[in-house]
């Protein structure tokens, strides 16, 4: 069984996650997705630099 929380968003943060996510779509599945494209975009960045560290020496 999944738990839940809730979370205090103002009232414009509520309006923007509706304009991103699709109709039908959750708070939660907006967020989730929001989420994981900071942590691809993290990982991506995080590895380039990796790279260029490793060429350095």
């Amino acid at each position: 069984m999944e738990t839940y929380s809730t979370i205090l968003v103002k009232s414009t943060t509520r309006e923007s996650l509706k304009d991103i996510g699709k109709k039908g779509q959750t708070y939660d599945e907006i967020i989730y997705k929001l989420l994981k494209q900071h942590d691809d975009s993290f990982e991506s960045k995080s590895k380039s630099s990796q790279l260029d560290e490793s060429s350095n020496l």
